[in-house]
């Protein structure tokens, strides 16, 4: 039994996959989809999109969208995406580093939307990439 789950770019298939769970950024929190969830139509926020399959778990961070679900069938819509799939444990930590810097320099100033959006992007991609870091990551 599994989600068939489609994610589209800027009417364009960015991704497509099937997976046990999704675990999508809602507005008001994280909403985990099954397999023969009731069908529904919400909008998503910015942050982690999460996709396992058996004990794999795939990382995206989206700039916010739409997602409609149905028994057997995912379809997430979103302007931006960036995909997480590092395999060693070393490229993990350098990326981690950069973000992390990154966001050291421009955390002082985040008043307006443009710079929430940012930093909750960057919030995203830490947890993404703190989530690969410490499950099965080959050294």
């Amino acid at each position: 039994m599994v989600l068939n789950v489609c994610i589209f770019t800027l009417n364009k298939l960015f991704y497509s996959i099937e997976a046990d769970q999704i675990i999508l950024p809602g507005l008001t929190g994280k909403l985990s989809i099954l397999k023969n969830h009731i069908p529904l139509i919400t909008l998503l926020d910015i942050g982690l999109l999460r996709i396992r399959l058996k004990d794999d778990w795939t990382f995206f961070v989206i700039s916010a969208g739409i997602a409609q679900i149905t028994r057997d069938q995912a379809t997430i819509f979103s302007k931006d995406m960036k995909e997480y799939n590092f395999i060693k444990k070393n490229e993990i930590e350098t990326e981690l580093q950069k973000i992390k810097s990154y966001f050291t320099n421009k955390k002082r100033n985040i008043l307006n939307y443009k710079k929430l959006s940012e930093f909750k992007k960057i919030k995203s991609e830490i947890e993404a990439l703190q989530h690969m870091l410490y499950t099965n990551i080959k050294s």
